[in-house]
């Protein structure tokens, strides 16, 4: 008993854990849209800037456009990755707990067969001695 207290111990502080890493991906999630809201405040303080400035500047941009707008294109790419990532990895945890789950169950069926089996062991043992008891009886009886 005391062997399976331990090893509920065990598999609580593994959920604890496997919780706290959740929590900690949320926050990174969190995060990450920050920085979003961030990048699209930029693009329209910039957007007023283009507004606001002559021709020739304007035409300089231009020239800059296509550039930013790959550069915004790889960040998409890397962020879908990221989220692709990460739905990985919480994939990859519910099947470890799950995992564990199972061994667990197993575990305690085990557990339960050793007891039947236990049980089982002096009603054997008892009827072996009856056998015995039978057979001397009759040895005596031949003896008479």
């Amino acid at each position: 008993e005391q062997e399976q207290e331990q090893e509920q111990e065990q598999e609580q502080e593994q959920e604890q854990e496997q919780e706290q890493e959740q929590e900690q991906e949320q926050e990174q999630e969190q995060e990450k849209e920050q920085e979003k809201e961030q990048e699209q405040e930029q693009e329209q303080e910039q957007e007023q800037e283009q507004e606001q400035e002559p021709e020739q500047e304007r035409k300089q941009q231009q020239q800059q456009e296509p550039e930013r707008e790959q550069e915004q294109e790889q960040k998409q790419e890397q962020e879908q990755e990221q989220e692709q990532d990460e739905e990985q990895k919480q994939e990859q945890e519910k099947e470890q707990k799950q995992e564990q789950e199972q061994e667990q169950e197993q575990k305690q069926e085990q557990e339960q067969e050793q007891e039947k089996e236990q049980e089982q062991e002096p009603e054997e043992e008892r009827e072996q001695q009856q056998q015995r008891e039978q057979e001397r009886e009759q040895e005596q009886e031949q003896e008479q």
